[in-house]
């Protein structure tokens, strides 16, 4: 009887871990397929807790049944674009299990999907602070860097991204292909951006103001 139950909880614990890794791919395919069109809508603002609780609970979670229905509900608001019931879904299972960081991954894709990508940028980064091999972190990371216009930081992170993957993962391609088109913007931003005055010129405008000046007083004696 013992080795059959120890039997069965295996086979539980190795189902819970392929729902939750099937969960986290339908989510990278959907911000990969479907793009981020929406507007910042208003949701809960309760991310910085289960931060300070990621910080203070250093016991692992270990997830029971009801917990992975749950991850599957909001994997599959996710899947629908459901970003607002998403967010609150994710936020839940956040403050559940602070120290998973797949919980962390999904709730900051919600808030890719939702524009929001400043709050997205902490909550990726949580994750990686967790687990420094989570790669779709850094792919998550770098489109919320993307968003605000960080194109050399969104490569950088696109970069780890492949890094930490495997070779035979379609992602990668498309990773590295967006590499490429991150680093063009940022060189053909840094190309528009005027060039600092040097502090020799600075001395010539001082002096040609001064010499103006000069000018100036003596048409009027």
């Amino acid at each position: 009887m013992s080795s059959l139950h120890t039997k069965k909880s295996k086979n539980l614990a190795r189902k819970q871990r392929d729902i939750r890794l099937r969960a986290i791919v339908i989510t990278l395919s959907l911000v990969l397929l479907t793009g981020f069109g929406l507007y910042l809508l208003p949701g809960k603002t309760g991310i910085e807790t289960p931060l300070r609780m990621a910080e203070s609970s250093p016991t692992p979670f270990k997830p029971d049944a009801r917990f992975d229905k749950q991850f599957r509900d909001a994997a599959l608001l996710l899947h629908r674009k459901k970003y607002v019931e998403a967010l609150e879904a994710w936020e839940g299972l956040v403050e559940k299990a602070p120290q998973m960081p797949e919980t962390w991954v999904n709730l900051g894709y919600t808030l890719l999907g939702l524009n929001r990508h400043q709050v997205a940028e902490k909550v990726f980064q949580k994750a990686i602070s967790l687990r420094s091999s989570q790669a779709n972190a850094y792919f998550g990371l770098a489109l919320a860097l993307e968003g605000q216009d960080k194109y050399s930081d969104a490569a950088f992170n696109m970069q780890a991204f492949v890094e930490r993957s495997a070779k035979t993962d379609p992602y990668v391609k498309v990773a590295r292909e967006k590499i490429r088109t991150l680093m063009n913007w940022a060189a053909e931003r840094q190309s528009c951006e005027p060039e600092p005055p040097t502090g020799l010129n600075l001395v010539d405008n001082g002096m040609q103001g001064l010499s103006q000046g000069m000018t100036d007083d003596k048409g009027t004696e």
